[in-house]
């Protein structure tokens, strides 16, 4: 090679074929080939010279053009040993242990296809791993042969303080989970750009019997690498991105033990002829990239290796990220410099219109096409924690202009944008997050957000666009984006009250939950349903109604009366455990989360197994609990479980979900039969004619909404201060108490407070109705409620609530006292 460019401008003028004009500092997604090795790659069809020294030759005569079958049947073999001798060189491993493949996604595949796994295997992965490798992963799990294997995901939390933060995270799920079979770890994540400790992660990995992948798709050139000293199970690398070949070029290695049953994904002529010969015959294709990697190896060390390379790229990105998070207000991603990748930074985005709403990456990948076409501008966006983050890359072709240019043109969609509810900083609770953040009538009290909840502005723009799409295009919604969202909302729920997303369905509300397993059950004769009297009437309805159904065989429906004062929730278990030892027929018991007339949290932790114990199935009315209750289903363990969003997770109405145990999945019913009918239990219920779904749709932006406001901690912080001041306020003037209930039974965002004695009215449950009437004339929205034949408000408090609230309920009913 000829004396190196100047780093910048003239090696990018110089040595590569970029655009003008265009901000390209995305590197990493797919690399940038050099003039040279595009040549080098070139040659093998044009018969041209090679003045590359460590070919052992001045000159290559390639016949894939004018002597196809000598190329085919001779040459390439020479070619294809020649480079991986030269690559395993620079990886610093055994050369027999290397292949070439096309890209990490296919050695990922290869490796797990072949990989021998036993029924309750576990394959872990992070939510930083890169999407196909989490569908690849998927994948192996449903088509695993019916051996039950699992994919588990670590949540990567930040800030991260160091490498031992990710060390413990592996370390602690390896101890408590025995039958991890194999852990892919991602050398730098791509979506976040992290460098993980796969040193001391193989190491760990070892120490616990587990087979390690290595996803490097981004290492090879970024990170000096040696194979022997880090001693993986497999390493996968893609040598197209930051080592300069041409795309389609990667490499697999495979530790010596485990070479005799993996396999290609194409089987071919190679087939049980050891792995140098099974992935080199994959059919007639171009292996010209694999041939020219010993090419792009010496452009590499020619331009100065990786020393010098990152000596230039620390300090351009450096002044990028600061010169960036300035212009912006925001900042890089919290992780330590150890875990940096050297030619990569992550930066957190000002909250953009252009964004607002969005929450994955199929969402965010029209925006980056819409980048590309209409400014030049070639840049990653990606999700981190929640956050939509940009993930600049630097190469030696860059210079401090291209994040100029960069900077400059975020700043102008920051400038260019409509008026909007940006999703930026939070409003303080309550006056401010009201009117800034709900839809709120001016005037009203509004303290029933237990009955039907609020729907955040944001929300309902989300919801707004959601039909705007489905208006635009009807046919491409229902056939295609529909299902897409919906199983993007599946995913997030699943997170969100820790269970499998395949476990659960949509439907509008908890009561169709219930009558939907309700309407599914076979029942024998004289089998009983159990409630108690506390269960919200509409359910106390579906019991009775099911019970009249022809064929409900003498079904029975009792009710436990709860008994007040309640000194411990032991004393609930004890109720049932009474009922269940005097009636052996009950088939089902049907369990509010917390009750809708009283707002007691039921102990279901204890009643589940309960049921279990006596041979009952479990069904819990959870319609209260999304968002009020930190949940874990699969801790639960509840046959069923209902729960809406609309209330306390500030979805649209008509959102709820219903988890059925897999064990009855086969014979769970909706309750329309649509196109869907016996083929899959999600897809049966995903059929249910033309409706209007965009409840469903928008789960993730009101998660994203729950979370920008601090999540459930921060809520019931604020709440249960709010509740308790509220209560002893109203108690003391009222005169009254609350309901008689332990600490751990009440709801964490509503409370019981007795009325006193009205004017005009007698105590119990027929003044009820009258009560809600005349409160609601003065603009006064809160639940009344009997529970053992005396009136009650129901209080419920949000983050929109002040104690004001409360104080105008006293006083408007200390007016009619």
């Amino acid at each position: 090679m000829t004396a190196i460019p100047t780093f910048g401008n003239e090696i990018k003028n110089t040595e590569f074929t970029l655009k003008d004009g265009v901000v390209f500092v995305n590197h990493g997604s797919y690399g940038v080939v050099p003039k040279r090795v595009q040549q080098a790659q070139d040659s093998y069809s044009k018969d041209i010279e090679i003045l590359f020294s460590f070919f052992k030759r001045t000159r290559i005569n390639c016949e894939m053009r004018d002597h196809p079958d000598l190329w085919w049947r001779h040459n390439l073999r020479l070619r294809i040993e020649e480079s991986r001798r030269c690559v395993a060189e620079f990886v610093k491993a055994d050369a027999e242990a290397i292949v070439f493949l096309q890209n990490a996604t296919s050695g990922i595949d290869s490796v797990l296809r072949s990989l021998p796994f036993e029924s309750g295997d576990i394959i872990l992965c992070t939510d930083n791993s890169y999407q196909s490798v989490k569908y690849a992963c998927e994948f192996i799990k449903e088509y695993g042969n019916d051996k039950d294997i699992q994919v588990k995901y670590l949540t990567l939390k930040f800030p991260i303080n160091s490498e031992k933060d990710v060390i413990d995270l592996y370390r602690e799920f390896f101890k408590t989970n025995q039958n991890v079979k194999l852990a892919i770890i991602d050398h730098i994540t791509s979506p976040s750009a992290i460098v993980m400790p796969v040193n001391k992660l193989i190491q760990l990995c070892r120490d616990y019997g587990i087979l390690s992948l290595i996803d490097g798709a981004h290492a090879p050139g970024q990170i000096p690498l040696n194979l022997t000293q880090l001693n993986p199970d497999f390493y996968i690398g893609n040598l197209h991105k930051w080592l300069y070949a041409p795309k389609g070029c990667a490499i697999l290695y495979i530790k010596k033990e485990h070479q005799d049953y993996i396999k290609p994904l194409a089987i071919s002529h190679g087939y049980k002829k050891g792995i140098l010969t099974d992935f080199f015959h994959q059919g007639t294709r171009d292996d010209s990239p694999y041939c020219v990697a010993p090419a792009a190896i010496q452009f590499y060390n020619d331009i100065g290796g990786h020393d010098k390379i990152q000596a230039y790229t620390d300090k351009l990105l450096d002044e990028a990220v600061n010169m960036l998070t300035d212009a912006w207000g925001t900042e890089k991603l919290a992780i330590p410099m150890s875990m940096e990748a050297p030619f990569m930074r992550m930066i957190k985005l000002p909250k953009l219109k252009v964004f607002s709403g969005l929450t994955t990456f199929d969402e965010v990948e029209p925006v980056i096409i819409d980048h590309l076409v209409n400014h030049d501008v070639s840049v990653q966006y990606t999700f981190v924690d929640g956050d939509i983050c940009i993930r600049i890359s630097a190469n030696v072709y860059n210079s401090i202009e291209d994040y100029q240019k960069l900077a400059n043109f975020i700043c102008n969609l920051m400038e260019s944008q409509d008026l909007e509810i940006r999703m930026g900083d939070m409003p303080a609770f309550g006056k401010e997050m009201r009117e800034k953040e709900f839809d709120l009538k001016d005037g009203v009290t509004f303290i029933n957000h237990g009955s039907f909840g609020v729907v955040p502005l944001r929300v309902q723009e989300a919801q707004n666009r959601v039909l705007h799409e489905i208006n635009s295009f009807p046919d491409l919604w229902f056939r295609i984006n529909r299902r897409v969202k919906q199983n993007e909302s599946l995913r997030l729920i699943a997170e969100f009250v820790n269970t499998e997303a395949d476990d659960l369905v949509f439907v509008q509300n908890a009561t169709t939950g219930v009558n939907t397993i309700l309407k599914s059950l076979k029942f024998d004769k004289g089998d009983a349903i159990i409630c108690t009297d506390n269960t919200y009437a509409a359910i106390k309805n579906t019991c009775n109604a099911t019970s009249e159904l022809p064929g409900a065989k003498d079904l029975r429906v009792e009710y436990i009366d709860l008994k007040f004062p309640i000194g411990h929730e032991d004393e609930v278990v004890e109720m049932f455990r009474e009922y269940f030892k005097n009636n052996p027929k009950v088939k089902l018991a049907v369990i509010d989360h917390i009750t809708s007339p009283s707002a007691i949290r039921m102990p279901i932790e204890k009643l589940i197994p309960l049921c279990k114990e006596f041979g009952v199935l479990s069904l819990i009315d959870g319609a209260h609990a999304p968002g009020q209750i930190p949940l874990n289903l699969k801790e639960l363990d509840a046959d069923f479980y209902t729960g809406n969003f609309h209330k306390w997770l500030y979805t649209p109405r008509g959102c709820a979900i219903l988890y059925v145990k897999r064990t009855h999945q086969d014979w769970v019913r909706p309750l329309v039969t649509s196109h869907g009918h016996k083929t899959t239990f999600q897809n049966d219920f995903f059929e249910q004619g033309t409706r209007d779904d965009s409840p469903y749709c928008v789960v993730p932006d009101a998660l994203k909404f729950y979370q920008d406001i601090g999540g459930y901690e921060k809520l019931n912080g604020y709440v249960d201060d709010l509740l308790n001041k509220a209560t002893n306020m109203l108690t003391s003037s009222w005169k009254t108490e609350k309901l008689q209930i332990p600490k751990s039974m009440e709801a964490p965002f509503m409370r019981m407070v007795r009325l006193p004695k009205l004017e005009g009215l007698s105590s119990g449950a027929e003044c009820e109705t009258r009560i809600k009437d005349n409160i609601l004339r003065h603009n006064i929205v809160c639940q009344i409620s009997s529970v053992n034949g005396i009136a009650y408000c129901r209080l419920s408090a949000n983050i929109y609530n002040t104690e004001e609230d409360y104080e105008l309920l006293c006083e408007f009913i200390r007016s009619k006292s």
